[in-house]
């Protein structure tokens, strides 16, 4: 197969199977250049037909050869296939063969492609996705229950700020301990408070009432115990002036009214 540069017309002589059927890029050794060259599909059918005519040779005996006249007949100088001069001669681009850095450069690559092509077929084909399965609503009655069990955080009591503030509750949520055990304090009945209340006044009406009737029964407290009857006489007599004064008080008072 034949590769002809588009930049410096340089032309070289390949073999067709380093060029894949899809085309690759090329690079031109003299210039540089890199283009993109397809496989001449002419190239690829001269290989077998230069085997079948060989064969043919072989089979067949070689003919006695024949005396060239053309070279008698035509011109000393002159091209006898293209009848033209030296000066025909020399304006055609002499061909270039591939150098053995090239030439091993693209017999890689060919046969890197040549690899993945064979990767790719034996690669197996994705495997088909499984169906969607739509998943059916839950029932209303779950859906309350649920709702039911979702604890409700209590609004804010600003009207400005209706919503929780999610730091503190979350801050709350994370740093609450899992398990804690509270002391132990011994109940503290109910009654005990007001049971030592009325244990107290009963006590001072008691003693009110032994003092209403030690004043009471003083004459007679004196005739049966005539050794406390002067203490009994002062405390009568103190018990008078208390009251003297107590409706002295009073009648000044009634005055004022």
């Amino acid at each position: 197969m034949r590769l002809t540069c588009p930049n410096c017309a340089a032309q070289y002589e390949i073999d067709a199977s380093l060029i894949p059927i899809d085309g690759r890029e090329v690079q031109c050794a003299n210039c540089s250049h890199t283009w993109f060259a397809r496989r001449d599909p002419a190239a690829a059918e001269r290989p077998a037909r230069a085997e079948k005519e060989a064969d043919t040779s072989k089979a067949e005996p070689p003919s006695p050869p024949l005396p060239d006249t053309r070279a008698e007949e035509e011109p000393e100088g002159v091209d006898p296939e293209s009848g033209s001069g030296p000066e025909d001669a020399a304006a055609v681009p002499r061909r270039r063969e591939l150098d053995p850095r090239t030439r091993s450069i693209l017999e890689e690559e060919a046969a890197l492609e040549a690899e993945q092509r064979r990767r790719d077929a034996s690669k197996p084909a994705d495997p088909e996705p499984a169906p969607r399965r739509d998943v059916p609503p839950a029932p209303p009655e779950r859906a309350r229950a649920t709702h039911r069990s979702t604890p409700t955080v209590p609004m804010a009591a600003n009207d400005t700020d209706p919503l929780p503030d999610r730091d503190r509750i979350g801050a709350t949520l994370d740093t609450a301990p899992a398990h804690t055990e509270k002391p132990t304090v011994p109940p503290v009945t109910d009654g005990a408070t007001p049971r030592g209340f009325v244990a107290g006044f009963a006590l001072v009406i008691a003693i009110a009432a032994l003092f209403v009737l030690v004043y009471v029964e003083a004459s007679t407290l004196a005739a049966a115990f005539p050794e406390i009857e002067g203490s009994l006489a002062a405390y009568v007599d103190r018990v008078n002036a208390l009251r003297a004064g107590f409706d002295g008080w009073i009648g000044n008072l009634a005055g004022r009214i």
